[in-house]
């Protein structure tokens, strides 16, 4: 639920009352309807390859998942790896430490 601006600074945090919380910004761009983020130090490539198909090829595989829960709330979950030590201990984060 933490929200940042464009420079990294947090503008806005429900679950805490800590100060000056700040991240590092990190370049991103845009590409095939995806964000992409560059967490290297080193500058990011000019350009990534497609992901899209050669020409005369098409992609054969879907996931599809039906889940009675508001979409906000489920990728405010699935993107933040950082609750998993704590609440997945018993499933896929078995072994994790806690950052």
């Amino acid at each position: 639920g933490w929200e940042y601006s464009t420079d990294g600074k947090c503008e806005k945090m429900p679950s805490t009352r800590l100060l000056n919380v700040k991240i590092k910004a990190l370049p991103c761009f845009e590409q095939e309807g995806m964000i992409w983020i560059w967490p290297g130090n080193d500058p990011p490539a000019a350009t990534l390859p497609s992901l899209l198909p050669p020409s005369g090829f098409q992609i054969h595989a879907e996931i599809v998942m039906e889940l009675p829960v508001e979409h906000g709330l489920l990728l405010d979950n699935l993107l933040d790896l950082a609750h998993a030590p704590f609440t997945h201990t018993s499933t896929f984060a078995k072994g994790w430490s806690v950052p």
